[in-house]
C-alpha cells in the first residue's frame, strides 16, 4: 500500500502526466523556455558575485597586489587608477544586474504566457470533444465533474505544473551556481555545508511532501462532493425548503466545507517547516563560514569582501530554495487535479466520438418522406438488459405521433434513437430507406427540434432565449414576436419591464414551468424545423394554456411532423398514431379510440390518474 502511495505521488509521475497534456508545439516552446530560465537562474547569481571585487577594493585598495582574480580584472580593463576602476566595476555590475532583470522577466512572461495558451487551448479542445462525445457517454459521466475539470482543475494545471517548470529550472540553475560558488570560496566547509544542508532539506521535503500530498489529495476528492452537492442542493432549493431537512443538508455540507478548510489549513502549516528551516540554516551557515574563515587566517578586506558575497549570495538561494519547496510540494499536491484530467481526458480518447456527425455538411435539398424502425435491438452500456428486443414502426412526414407506456416501457429511449443521440445495437433506421448513420446526423438532426419536459432556459434575454444561439445582431425581433403569439407568450412579453429584451434569471426563475416549455415550443418554431419533438412539454401546462399549445399544434400538423412523449392523455387524443410501449416492443397502435376499443392495456393507462388531465 505504501509503495503505491508513493508511486502516485511521485513527482516525476506529475510532471510527465502534465507534460503529456501539451501538444507538439507547446511541448518545444516549454523546453525553450525551460532554457531561457535556467541561463536567467545563473545571471540571478552571477549578478551578485560581480559585487566580490567591487566590495575587496573599497574596503581595502591594496588587495589588487595579492588577489589574482581581481589583478586579472584589473588587466583586462586596462591597468586604471582606483577611481576608475570602481566606476569601471560599477558600470559592470549595473549591466549585469540589468541583463539579469530583464531576462528574469522575460522568461517569467514567457512562462505566464505560454502555459496560459496551452490551457486556453487544451479546454476548448476537450470541451469540443465533449459536445462530440455520445449521448451514452454523457449519461455515464457526472456533468459537474467535467465543469470543475475545465473551469478549476486545469487551471491549477497551468498555474501551479505547467507556468512552474521553466521557474524551477531557473531555480535549480541558481542554486547550483550559488553553490559553486561558495565551494570555491571555502572548498572543505562548502563541502561539509552542502552535504549537510542537502540531505536534510531533501529528508524534510519527502516527509512534508507525503505528508501534504495526502491532505491535499483528501481535499480534492472532497472538493469534487461539495461541489456536486452545492449545485444539486440549489437546484432542488424548493424540495429542500419543503422537506423540513435543512439542518440535515446544513450539516453535509458543514461537513465536507470543514474537512476542506482544515485539510488545506494543516497542509499549509507542514508546508512552512522547510521555509522557516532553509531561513534557520542559511543564517547559520554564514555564521560557521565567517567563524571559519577567520579562524583559517583570513582577516581584513578580503574576509569582509568573501562575507559581502557569501551574504549575498546567500540572500539570493534562500528564497530560491524556498521557491524550489514550495513549488515541489505543490505540483506534489496538486497530482490528484491532475490525475482528473488525464482520467476525463483518457476517457473522451478511448470514447468513439459522434464522427457520423461530423462527416456531412447540412445539406439544404436534403428532404424526406417517413422514418422506419426496422427489427432495432438496444441496451445501455453497462446494462444487463435490452429495452428493445424487436421494435419496429414507422413515422409518416406531416402527422402527428405519440409514445405512451408505463415507466421503463422505453420512451424516451425510442424517442433518443430517433434523434439520432444513441445507435441501435442492431436493427435500422431508414430514412425513406436510407440508413441514418449514411445521411448524416448533422443533416438530421438540422430538422428537428427538441422540447424536453424541463427545457434549457439560460439568464438571457427572452428574444435570446427563443433564438437560442442566434447571435444577438442576427435575430429577428418580428418573428421572435410571432413566435410568442403562436404559443399565448406575448402578453407575458408585454408585461415584461423590458418586453422580449428582458433578461430571464437563473434557470428562467422570472416563468413558471408551462412558460418555460412554451418558450421551448416557441424556440423550435423560430428554427423552422420539419420535426417537432415533444418529451411531455405539455405536462406543466395549465388548462387554458394547454388548449393554445394544441390549437398551434393543430395548426402545424400539415407542415410539421410532431412526435410526443404523452403523459397526459388530453394532450394526445388527435394524435393520427398512437405508439403503445411495452416489453420492447411495440404492442399496438392506432388513434385514441381505436385504441381504447382493442387495447385493456391503453385503456388502464387511460384511466389511471397519473395520465387523466
Amino acid at each position: 500500500m505504501k509503495r503505491n502511495y508513493l508511486k502516485e505521488s511521485s513527482l516525476l509521475q506529475v510532471f510527465n502526466k502534465s507534460y503529456i497534456l501539451l501538444n507538439s508545439k507547446e511541448k518545444k516552446k516549454l523546453k525553450l523556455n525551460i532554457l531561457i530560465s535556467f541561463f536567467a537562474g545563473l545571471l540571478e547569481i552571477l549578478s551578485a558575485t560581480t559585487f566580490y571585487p567591487l566590495v575587496s577594493i573599497i574596503i581595502e585598495p591594496e588587495i589588487i597586489e595579492r588577489n589574482k582574480f581581481i589583478d586579472f580584472i584589473w588587466s583586462i580593463l586596462g591597468n586604471p587608477n582606483q577611481k576608475a576602476f570602481v566606476i569601471e566595476l560599477s558600470l559592470i555590475i549595473a549591466i549585469t544586474l540589468i541583463v539579469s532583470t530583464v531576462f528574469n522577466l522575460f522568461s517569467q512572461i514567457l512562462a505566464v504566457k505560454e502555459s496560459s495558451n496551452a490551457q486556453e487551448r487544451l479546454s476548448k479542445e476537450l470541451y469540443k470533444k465533449i459536445l462530440d462525445m455520445p449521448y451514452t457517454w454523457h449519461i455515464k459521466n457526472n456533468p459537474n465533474v467535467i465543469r470543475n475539470v475545465i473551469l478549476n482543475n486545469l487551471q491549477l494545471w497551468n498555474k501551479n505544473i505547467i507556468r512552474v517548470i521553466p521557474f524551477i529550472s531557473g531555480q535549480i540553475s541558481g542554486i547550483l551556481f550559488a553553490l559553486i560558488c561558495l565551494l570555491i570560496a571555502t572548498p572543505k566547509l562548502g563541502a561539509i555545508l552542502v552535504f549537510t544542508s542537502g540531505s536534510l532539506l531533501t529528508i524534510l521535503l519527502k516527509i512534508v511532501r507525503r505528508k501534504s500530498s495526502t491532505l491535499m489529495g483528501e481535499v480534492r476528492e472532497k472538493e469534487e462532493l461539495i461541489n456536486i452537492f452545492i449545485t444539486e442542493s440549489l437546484f432542488g432549493i424548493k424540495d429542500i425548503k419543503l422537506s423540513s431537512r435543512k439542518n440535515d443538508f446544513s450539516k453535509i455540507f458543514f461537513k465536507l466545507n470543514h474537512t476542506i478548510i482544515r485539510n488545506f489549513a494543516s497542509a499549509s502549516n507542514w508546508n512552512l517547516f522547510p521555509t522557516f528551516l532553509v531561513i534557520l540554516f542559511g543564517q547559520l551557515s554564514i555564521l560557521i563560514t565567517a567563524t571559519a574563515l577567520f579562524l583559517i587566517g583570513i582577516k581584513g578586506g578580503e574576509l569582509a569582501a568573501i562575507m559581502a558575497i557569501i551574504v549575498l549570495v546567500f540572500s539570493k538561494i534562500i528564497p530560491l530554495l524556498n521557491r524550489l519547496g514550495s513549488s515541489l510540494n505543490n505540483i506534489a499536491n496538486f497530482n490528484k487535479w491532475i490525475n482528473k484530467i488525464s482520467s476525463v481526458k483518457e476517457s473522451i480518447d478511448n470514447e468513439k466520438p459522434d464522427k457520423d456527425y461530423n462527416l456531412f455538411s447540412i445539406d439544404k435539398k436534403f428532404t424526406w418522406n417517413k422514418v422506419i424502425f426496422s427489427k432495432i435491438k438496444f441496451i445501455y452500456p453497462e446494462s444487463k438488459k435490452f429495452v428493445f428486443n424487436n421494435l419496429n414502426f414507422e413515422i409518416k412526414k406531416g402527422y402527428h405521433y405519440a409514445f405512451v407506456g408505463f415507466s421503463g416501457s422505453g420512451k424516451t429511449t425510442a424517442i433518443d434513437l430517433f434523434l439520432g443521440l444513441i445507435k441501435p445495437n442492431s436493427g435500422e433506421i431508414l430514412i425513406d430507406e436510407t440508413n441514418l448513420q449514411s445521411i448524416g446526423l448533422k443533416n438530421w438532426q438540422s430538422k428537428i427540434s427538441y422540447v424536453p419536459q424541463e427545457p434549457l432556459i439560460s439568464y438571457l434575454s427572452l428574444r435570446e432565449n427563443i433564438a437560442f444561439g442566434v447571435p444577438v445582431e442576427k435575430i429577428d425581433n418580428k418573428k421572435v414576436i410571432s413566435c410568442l403569439k403562436k404559443v399565448n407568450l406575448f402578453k407575458l412579453s408585454n408585461s415584461l419591464s423590458n418586453g422580449i429584451f428582458t433578461n430571464l434569471g437563473n434557470k428562467g426563475v422570472a416563468l413558471s414551468g408551462g412558460q418555460k416549455q412554451r418558450v421551448a415550443i416557441a424556440r423550435a418554431l423560430y428554427k423552422n424545423v420539419e420535426i417537432l419533438v415533444l418529451d411531455e412539454a405539455t405536462s406543466a401546462l395549465d388548462n387554458e394554456s394547454e388548449k393554445v399549445i394544441q390549437k398551434t399544434l393543430k395548426n402545424l400538423k400539415n407542415e410539421m411532423t410532431i412526435l410526443s412523449i404523452a403523459h397526459r392523455f388530453s394532450t394526445i387524443r388527435d394524435c393520427d398514431c398512437i405508439f403503445l410501449l411495452e416489453n420492447g416492443k411495440v404492442k399496438v397502435q392506432g388513434k385514441y379510440e381505436e385504441l381504447l376499443q382493442k387495447s385493456s392495456l391503453f385503456k388502464k393507462l387511460a384511466n389511471d390518474k397519473q395520465f387523466i388531465n
